[in-house]
């Protein structure tokens, strides 16, 4: 478990199906953080999943955003592709609707970032965000994101064509104490 001032980051649990639920029918939701198509999931299913999760610890995981001050489910957030040779990892987010603009998703990426950083020894980690969705972007560049790059019209969305940004951040600007975690507590 990992705690900052009003989130703590958790591993899932099958309790957080229900929540999980409600924000990947959510095309409001998915439209923002998501590249797939919309597909319904059934609780049963979403359940089971989450009781098999542990399963690719070491290489992909996804933690449970949790509010303290209520022990409630309002999103996830976690790494995949984690590649040690090379010591990067990329990471993503996704917050309840009611939750956005708060801060609470910008304090769960930095302690999903310290977590990676300090604890998994990477040196850099990245993210792809639709360019369309402005205050993430503005987001990762108060964490000390840098765009790295574009992926043109990568994104099929609202009938038209959007594109993809790149965006890293090295250990040594998150060290510099200059972003990210000095700019939330």
């Amino acid at each position: 478990m990992i705690e900052g001032p009003r989130v703590r980051l958790r591993a899932p649990e099958s309790r957080d199906a229900e929540g999980m639920i409600q924000i990947f029918h959510n095309q409001d939701i998915m439209k923002r953080f998501s590249r797939d198509l919309f597909a319904p999931v059934s609780l049963a299913s979403l359940t089971e999943d989450l009781n098999k999760v542990w399963k690719d610890f070491g290489r992909d995981f996804y933690f449970s955003i949790e509010e303290k001050s209520n022990s409630r489910y309002i999103g996830s957030c976690g790494y995949n592709k984690i590649d040690r040779k090379n010591s990067y990892a990329d990471i993503g987010i996704y917050l309840e609707k009611i939750y956005w603009s708060q801060g609470l998703g910008a304090e769960s990426l930095t302690l999903l970032i310290g977590f990676l950083f300090d604890q998994n020894n990477l040196n850099k980690i990245r993210l792809n965000v639709h360019a369309n969705n402005e205050s993430a972007i503005r987001c990762y560049e108060r964490l000390g994101f840098q765009h790295e790059g574009r992926s043109r019209e990568e994104l099929f969305q609202d009938g038209r064509y959007q594109d993809v940004y790149l965006m890293g951040l090295l250990r040594r600007e998150w060290n510099s104490g200059n972003v990210g975690k000095s700019n939330l507590y």
